[in-house]
């Protein structure tokens, strides 16, 4: 990743609700759009996790078929 991609976690105080505001942006079609905000936060609190490693790769997405997307969590694992 490009340093300048990165996202400095020492400034804490407008990061989380800068996260915040880019998920909305980025979440809103029209699926997910009445689920936005729940969704924006799972994928900051996702994000925040990582804890500046940048390793996507540990956010995993399961599916469940026939569950709402009101159900949907992040899991702690």
């Amino acid at each position: 990743m490009h340093p300048k991609g990165r996202v400095r976690l020492d400034h804490k105080d407008n990061l989380e609700e800068d996260l915040l505001r880019i998920a909305r942006t980025t979440l809103g079609s029209k699926i997910l759009n009445q689920h936005k905000e729940h969704f924006a936060r799972l994928a900051v609190d996702a994000v925040l996790r990582l804890k500046g490693s940048g390793n996507l790769d540990a956010i995993q997405i399961i599916k469940k078929l026939g569950g709402s997307m009101n159900e949907s969590y992040l899991d702690d694992g």
